[in-house]
């Protein structure tokens, strides 16, 4: 199963490149800002755990806090 550290372009997920660039280096295997890490986050949508996280992510990224 293909997550957010082993992904490329050809995942057919938009914005790979840009995630991996700029939110892994604080949220990935060496910083876990905010104790959330998001380079084992899944791709596969279709997996309701998957889901769930991805739309914690868009919430925290849209949050006005």
């Amino acid at each position: 199963m293909a997550s957010l550290a082993g992904a490329s372009p050809e995942s057919g997920v938009e914005g790979v490149e840009f995630l991996k660039a700029y939110c892994v280096k604080c949220h990935g295997p060496d910083k876990k800002k905010g104790q959330r890490t998001l380079h084992e986050l899944g791709l596969d949508f279709t997996v309701a755990d998957h889901a769930d996280r991805w739309v914690e992510v868009l919430d925290q990224l849209t949050s006005e806090d």
